[in-house]
């Protein structure tokens, strides 16, 4: 995605497909610098590439030592040098990639989606998770509702009010080749000690094999597979119906609480789509009006291995 990063102190701030630059409040990226009008710039994504429009400040936008005038609109290119005022407000676009998605908090914080995933108000204390899907829509999930989200649409995370800019549509372009790896058609294999004090994960694909680190969720994942499964073997259960356990007897068979559950819950996802997989909003599913989850791979399987 797109990112200018500070010259100077090396801070990057992902880029949204609009952005205002400025002191104001109203700005998107907010300066601090006197030498920087209230609303003193633009940033947006024309389709093809990076724009930056200077909006009649009172010291002026210079790209790559020219100043622009205030009606001009000129393209970024990877490394241009943008200048907002007179004083050290340097930045240098180090990533002209298309935008993604990006968060603004009320304060001037920003986050932004990696790789389809973005937790709010922070990756520790995920009160919130935007996730993309597979059509390029995305989906806004908390403890108690998930629904579809909509561009510059407000929310509130760790107290603060938090607007959502989507990046918009984006080409998928197959390519050809194998299918990719996503939730609905991979086997996920836990290999468990005999004492059960291990666990680790392996995923299989098309003939690959890719093994997950051992991290704390590796557990109530495996508490959910192991639901998953003594359904499929229950005769005449619909699947629709394989592995639904209710949130408060996983909370109270794992000795912990809701916080550390969307934890888990984000932390897995995460962990799922560093190693390729798509589609990790559906790896822990929800059923909401009941307070249930369930695993959302189906193929499942458990060994038992030596310590």
């Amino acid at each position: 995605m797109g990112v200018l990063e500070h010259a100077s102190t090396g801070v990057r701030y992902p880029l949204a497909s609009r952005m205002l630059v400025g002191r104001s409040h109203s700005c998107q990226l907010r300066l601090s610098s006197q030498q920087v009008s209230g609303v003193h710039a633009e940033l947006a994504w024309d389709g093809e590439r990076w724009i930056v429009h200077d909006l009649g400040s009172r010291n002026g936008t210079h790209l790559d030592g020219q100043r622009l005038s205030p009606d001009q609109r000129a393209p970024l290119a990877q490394g241009s040098l943008v200048v907002f005022g007179t004083g050290d407000e340097h930045f240098v676009l180090v990533d002209g990639a298309p935008p993604g998605l990006v968060a603004i908090a009320d304060d001037g914080r920003l986050a932004h989606a990696i790789d389809g995933l973005l937790s709010l108000p922070s990756e520790d204390e995920p009160e919130l998770t935007v996730i993309e899907q597979r059509d390029g829509r995305w989906r806004l999930e908390t403890t108690d509702a998930q629904r579809s989200l909509s561009d510059q649409e407000p929310v509130m995370a760790g107290g603060t009010r938090w607007l959502v800019h989507l990046p918009g549509a984006v080409q998928r372009t197959a390519d050809g080749g194998e299918e990719p790896m996503a939730v609905s058609n991979v086997e996920l294999e836990f290999q468990v000690s005999r004492d059960q004090e291990h666990v680790k994960m392996r995923v299989h694909h098309q003939g690959r094999s890719i093994g997950l680190r051992p991290r704390a969720h590796d557990f109530f994942l495996l508490t959910l597979a192991r639901a998953r499964i003594d359904d499929q073997r229950q005769p005449g259960l619909p699947s629709a119906e394989h592995g639904w356990v209710y949130r408060q007897d996983l909370e109270r068979r794992l000795q912990i609480d809701r916080n550390l559950l969307n934890l888990w819950i984000y932390r897995a996802r995460r962990q799922f789509t560093d190693a390729g997989v798509a589609d990790v909003g559906d790896l822990v599913e929800r059923r909401l009006d009941a307070e249930q989850l369930r695993m959302g791979v189906s193929r499942l399987r458990v060994v038992h291995v030596l310590s």
